[in-house]
């Protein structure tokens, strides 16, 4: 097994975002030393993959299911051995693949406020400054984040991209977009320029 980058998969609405990342879910989850775990916050690709993937749809489920996996990547980066830089994924301790679906929904949502809970907490903003550290973080643990979203502005109403978490994306694939600045935003400044035109 080999160092495995976070992915960032961009590209217009009904562009082909589900069915182009199909095969990377199935990929994720194919094997006895994978495991897929799909945060969905329209549920729609939840149900497609419950059958083997770990689902979470629920704002209470996210941040329940990043209590857990944060606690992986912790006593995962304590056993790499020294002179290696992640860890050997096995049938126990596989590789696992955070695939987050409709990213841009998973930040608003993040973002409104709710009832306090029995912890005076009134938001889930704590969410996506986990999935910030996941970005950053956990790669050598092998927990790999693949985000997906519609509208791939790192501000604004709307944005579907997190500046830090985009910071972190080695590898980023793309449909159609609908903008240049879109474009210039998955690819980078000099996209266009080099002939990536994904708003084209």
């Amino acid at each position: 097994s080999g160092d495995s980058p976070h992915v960032g998969l961009s590209m217009g609405s009904g562009a082909g975002k589900s069915w182009s990342a199909r095969p990377l879910m199935a990929e994720a989850s194919e094997y006895s030393d994978h495991r897929l775990v799909l945060i969905d916050r329209k549920h729609t690709e939840a149900r497609n993959w419950s059958h083997r993937a770990r689902v979470a749809t629920e704002l209470d489920e996210i941040r329940d299911l990043f209590d857990e996996l944060e606690e992986e990547g912790e006593s995962r980066l304590k056993t790499i051995p020294r002179g290696k830089d992640v860890v050997e994924i096995s049938d126990t301790r596989p590789r696992i693949t955070v695939f987050v679906d409709e990213g841009g929904e998973l930040i608003s949502d993040s973002k409104t406020k709710h009832p306090k809970d029995e912890e005076g907490r009134n938001s889930y903003e704590d969410i996506m400054t986990r999935a910030r550290t996941f970005a950053r973080k956990y790669r050598a643990a092998e927990i790999i984040l693949i985000w997906c979203t519609q509208k791939p502005a790192l501000s604004g109403d709307g944005h579907g991209l997190d500046s830090q978490i985009a910071g972190q994306m080695m590898m980023r694939l793309s449909l159609a977009l609908a903008t240049s600045t879109d474009t210039q935003v998955v690819f980078g400044n000099a996209a266009i320029e080099k002939g990536w035109k994904a708003h084209e």
